[in-house]
């Protein structure tokens, strides 16, 4: 699936402020370029913009897709309810196998591999922390992190960038690897990063 058959569906979903269309093209090559092993996690879903994209993707590539977010009370002053049932509205769909934690990202474990990991829920410094030193553990090699509003200077956002440069810069096996708008993505290197595409096209 090209990025642009992709962002077909994902085009419908709310708007370009939101995640903007160059920031989803650097989240695609992340997601489309994770090894083929593992689950694919996003840890905040809002109204599904980045959600629809990524659900693409896992579909395609047959791995389960792991959606964190509490759904709280919109800052817009929007009720959360609808909005989450329009996000997995889309998800069943597109018939893509995918579990939903409606839930704060602190309090959900996953013990399995991870191959995709979006954080892009809360973008305070101590939940940026906590989602970083809570879900890159299971990274495999190869796997890619991918974070949104990176660099945004915005008083949500601020602390993103000097949080995820912080676990960057403690961290070396996590090299930089795509970063196009806010959007920036990690793959995380080791012995086995490139097990799964020695000898593909």
């Amino acid at each position: 699936m090209t990025f642009e058959e992709a962002m077909v569906l994902t085009r419908t979903i709310n708007c370009d402020g939101v995640y903007s269309d160059p920031e989803l093209h650097a989240l695609y090559h992340a997601a489309y370029n994770a090894p083929p092993v593992g689950v694919f996690v996003e840890i905040g879903c809002e109204y599904g913009r980045s959600t629809s994209l990524v659900a693409q993707i896992a579909k395609e590539r047959g791995q389960e897709l792991i959606l964190i977010d509490p759904y709280v009370k919109h800052f817009s002053g929007a009720p959360a309810g609808p909005v989450a049932a329009k996000m997995i509205e889309t998800l069943v769909d597109l018939e893509v196998k995918f579990t939903f934690y409606r839930h704060h990202s602190f309090g959900v474990d996953i013990f399995r591999p991870i191959a995709f990991l979006h954080i892009d829920g809360n973008h305070s410094e101590a939940f940026q922390a906590n989602d970083i030193l809570h879900f890159c553990g299971n990274i495999v090699d190869g796997g890619y992190v991918a974070f949104h509003d990176y660099g945004r200077d915005e008083p949500y956002t601020r602390e993103v960038k000097e949080t995820v440069d912080c676990f960057i810069s403690k961290r070396s096996i996590f090299k930089p690897a795509f970063l196009e708008g806010t959007c920036i993505a990690f793959r995380k290197e080791g012995a086995y990063a490139d097990y799964y595409t020695k000898g593909r096209p």
